[in-house]
């Protein structure tokens, strides 16, 4: 008997010996998950770039005062394998603050696109004018297009115009209609596009107004300078004068000489010169670029080495 309760007590304290062990283990097991889980919810790692802009009411290339910031207007990313109007794959959205400006980061996991499509939703009542961009191609008045790389590329300033519901009230000034020019400066030979060629800044390019075609340039409107990707943006109005022709005339800078020009639906008529005729409605006011040539770098002038002239060596006379 007594050997029999010595057993049972030794087999009692094996038993509780086991259950601590396996109470350990999970223990153990239930701390490692939680490292993994709270390593997992780290900081997100994947690159990004963010497209920001403004959506303004108003017509479209009039920025502020004379056009108002759009609050709460829906801006949304979508990503896409083909070009417009594929508009793909939605990747987030969000809305304009007060002063209109929007941002919208993508990221290189949100998947692999080749194309990045900012589309703006109108407000209720509202309808888009127009909309520009820099780095971007705009392809409707609520549709600007990303192809990549973006690296490098001008994500900001992706603007929207829309206009209002019209207003019961009658008005004796008639709001002015607009419209704007668009195009880049570049330096190399015609029809190269970067890498290929360089974007020149500071380049000035001025719109004329005139009721004779080239080359009657007109009245002088407005001008303005190239940024830093060789872009440029003119506005006119049908306030500005009844106009028949609009001329976009590009200043060289100096020391550089105009290589060519082209337009989508302007006439290039030399290579500083570029003419619309009215109506402008309905025509590509984008896409008129101009190419210069830069200062020729002199070539170093080759001076021959000169060869000296050999001393004969005197015949020795013998005695």
């Amino acid at each position: 008997m007594l050997t029999k309760h010595v057993l049972t007590r030794k087999g009692l304290a094996i038993t509780a010996l086991l259950a601590v062990m396996v109470l350990m283990g999970a223990m153990s097991f239930a701390g490692s998950k939680g490292e993994t889980a709270a390593a997992q919810a780290g900081p997100r790692l994947a690159t990004e770039w963010t497209f920001q802009g403004r959506v303004y009411e108003g017509d479209v290339g009039v920025e502020p005062p004379a056009s108002r910031p759009l609050e709460g207007v829906t801006v949304s990313v979508y990503g896409s394998n083909n070009p417009y109007p594929d508009s793909g794959t939605f990747i987030r959205s969000t809305t304009t603050n007060r002063e209109g400006w929007y941002g919208l980061t993508v990221y290189d996991d949100d998947g692999y696109w080749e194309f990045y499509h900012i589309i703006e939703t109108d407000r209720e009542g509202y309808t888009s004018v127009g909309a520009t961009s820099v780095g971007g191609t705009v392809m409707t008045a609520n549709w600007i297009e990303y192809v990549i790389p973006l690296e490098g590329k001008t994500l900001t300033g992706n603007k929207f115009w829309d206009r209002g519901p019209a207003t019961a009230t009658p008005t004796t000034t008639p709001t002015p209609v607009c419209w704007l020019f668009e195009g880049r400066v570049y330096e190399g030979e015609l029809g190269e596009e970067p890498p290929d060629s360089q974007p020149l800044e500071g380049v000035t390019v001025a719109v004329w107004g005139s009721n004779n075609p080239y080359p009657d340039q007109g009245e002088f409107i407005r001008d303005t300078t190239t940024n830093e990707d060789g872009w440029y943006g003119l506005v006119v109005c049908d306030s500005d004068g009844p106009y028949e022709f609009y001329h976009l005339i590009e200043e060289d800078p100096p020391g550089y000489t105009s290589v060519g020009a082209t337009s989508v639906d302007g006439t290039v008529r030399t290579p500083n010169w570029i003419e619309y005729a009215i109506p402008l409605e309905g025509k590509t006011l984008t896409g008129n670029k101009f190419w210069d040539r830069g200062p020729a770098t002199a070539t170093p002038t080759c001076t021959p080495t000169r060869t000296p002239t050999r001393t004969p060596t005197p015949t020795r006379t013998s005695t």
